[in-house]
């Protein structure tokens, strides 16, 4: 099965709507290679990978036939999803174009139709319908497509996974298949092929929460996957989520300390700060996270008055709710609702 396009549309096509993300990335494209020459059209596919994802070099097993490929591009908040269909093609980030292109983010691949491989770390699967694999655009990697393909590559930010996995966890994902029919991995392929069909549509509102939830999905999935042979590891990562979900349950009570959330749980202290060094986020800092995602949300979905939403996000008196939001986002809860805009994940 391949993504419908339309099929009387020939060459190459940017959609207006399309701009740069930090002078690196072209966000929000259509882009078809369609009709052209196979030299013109294997160009300007080579132009729109680099733009779109990361600098990689393009090769075909045979340059004497034409190629045909399209890409659409969209955002979802702070992260970014493609839909990809090509003709059997290899992709290779190398060595040196690490080293020239800082991009650090993280690729997901996921394959809905075709067979695709996916080599990194001197780990290499194939995938088929529904499996994903995660590469790291800080390192090396290769993604080759067999025969004629379609994948969805979910773009995102590197600080919004590590902030919810710990890198030597993130590290050990990659380059191993997740996902299919089963579990969390299957449930993950099929909300972002979903997705991948709904997001253009979604209010901005609508896509920040979207994000929230696939970057909470992925970091479960891969998270669990790479530990399996990793006992203690596991234990660390299920404590973690036990924390982090405790500390979400009630960050609407003010005088609840750290110290009483460990004891509830059969936990030290410090063993709860060892569990998040890996996140990048102390305890506090983390709740101070969850707290001001709530609270934006309220913000921009209810009627509630700044004072009510400080409460219920666990601020004693409206003054310090509005210090720390003003901190967080750069602007005051009034004029942030006035605004109307949602903020990063």
């Amino acid at each position: 099965m391949m993504w419908n396009t339309n099929d009387d549309s020939e060459g190459v096509t940017m959609t207006p709507n399309a701009r740069k993300l930090d002078s690196t990335r072209t966000v929000g494209q259509t882009v078809c290679v369609r009709g052209l020459s196979a030299a013109e059209g294997r160009a300007q596919w080579r132009e729109a990978i680099d733009s779109t994802f990361c600098e990689m070099d393009v090769a075909w097993p045979r340059h004497d036939t034409g190629f045909t490929a399209d890409l659409v591009s969209s955002d979802v908040d702070a992260l970014h999803l493609s839909r990809v269909r090509a003709d059997p093609h290899q992709v290779t980030r190398s060595p040196a174009m690490v080293g020239t292109d800082h991009r650090d983010d993280l690729l997901l691949i996921l394959a809905v139709g075709g067979r695709l491989t996916v080599s990194q770390h001197g780990r290499a699967v194939t995938l088929s319908a529904g499996a994903f694999s995660v590469v790291d655009a800080a390192a090396p990697f290769v993604v080759e497509g067999l025969t004629e393909f379609e994948q969805l590559v979910l773009h995102t930010p590197r600080a919004l996974l590590g902030s919810r996995l710990p890198e030597d966890l993130l590290t050990a994902s990659l380059g191993i298949a997740h996902g299919a029919d089963a579990g969390l991995g299957g449930m993950l392929s099929r909300f972002l092929i979903d997705l991948s069909r709904t997001s253009p549509g979604l209010s901005p509102e609508a896509r920040a929460a979207t994000a929230g939830t696939v970057l909470d999905l992925l970091a479960t999935t891969v998270g669990e996957n790479a530990v399996t042979h990793n006992p203690t590891a596991l234990v660390h990562q299920r404590d973690l989520r036990r924390v982090q979900q405790e500390l979400i349950r009630t960050l609407h009570l003010p005088g609840r300390g750290l110290a009483e959330v460990s004891a509830e749980l059969g936990m030290s202290v410090r063993y709860v700060h060892k569990l998040f060094e890996p996140t990048g986020f102390t305890p506090r800092g983390f709740l101070t996270e969850e707290r001001m995602k709530r609270a934006r949300w309220l913000l921009l979905d209810s009627g509630r008055t700044v004072a009510e939403i400080g409460a219920m996000v666990g601020y004693r008196d409206v003054a310090h709710f509005s210090r720390a939001f003003s901190s967080h986002f750069g602007a005051s809860p009034s004029k942030f609702r006035a605004s109307g805009r949602p903020a990063p994940v």
